[in-house]
């Protein structure tokens, strides 16, 4: 469970420094000229899944260490 749950904080944080480059230049020939709402969505609930599995990640560590 907790191997899935670093994948899938890995794709979160790739998915969010894809959004910051693609807003800052240019990502395989795309560039996001304005900030949508649809960015701005995608970027919070990116956010919001980072925090949530690193609350989940650390959670299970403690656990797993009996504290």
């Amino acid at each position: 469970m907790r191997c899935s749950a670093l994948a899938a904080l890995g794709l979160t944080l790739g998915a969010l420094v894809s959004l910051a480059i693609s807003r800052a230049g240019t990502l395989f020939d795309y560039s996001e000229p304005t900030l949508r709402t649809a960015v701005g969505l995608a970027t919070f609930v990116e956010l919001a899944a980072v925090l949530v599995l690193a609350v989940f990640i650390l959670a299970r560590r403690r656990e797993s260490r009996g504290t």
